[in-house]
């Protein structure tokens, strides 16, 4: 009897597709130190309310980023959202239909995109995942695992 080793990969948005809630997070500390320099009296609740913004900014960041996790296995992929309460879509790896990457330029520059993935059941695509990191990595390797799926069913026959 071979054992056959499992391989399941995680992806999940890459840290650096939330540039926006970044900057945000720059200005908040750019803002307390304006504030602290030219209002020192009111130190304090300036430091108070863009504390408070920065901490919103980080903890929807991580939110955002921990509650999104696309699963490839050799047999299927599939995509589960959610914090608290959790949602998933599989596919068969057999069942993919297409693999589409979208990137606008900023993310060209930082490597990350948008992966959609389509199945031969609906017309739509099954499973959406925004900002993942080398998407085109991840593409590669979903179609390797797809030819080598029709490579064992060929061989089966």
């Amino acid at each position: 009897m071979m054992s056959e080793k499992r391989e399941i990969m995680t992806f999940r948005p890459a840290w650096r597709s939330f540039y926006w809630h970044m900057a945000g997070i720059v200005l908040c500390f750019a803002a307390v130190a304006w504030g602290v320099l030219h209002y020192p009296q009111y130190w304090k609740g300036v430091t108070g309310f863009f504390f408070i913004v920065a901490l919103g900014l980080a903890g929807h960041m991580s939110i955002r980023r921990f509650s999104v996790a696309l699963l490839v296995k050799p047999e299927e992929v599939s995509l589960e959202q959610g914090f608290v309460g959790r949602h998933s879509v599989e596919i068969s790896t057999p069942n993919i239909r297409t693999i589409q990457v979208n990137q606008n330029p900023i993310q060209r520059l930082l490597d990350v995109g948008n992966l959609l993935i389509g199945s031969a059941a609906t017309k739509d695509y099954e499973i959406c995942v925004s900002s993942l990191p080398k998407p085109y990595a991840v593409r590669d390797l979903i179609q390797t695992y797809e030819r080598s799926t029709e490579t064992r069913e060929a061989s089966a026959d």
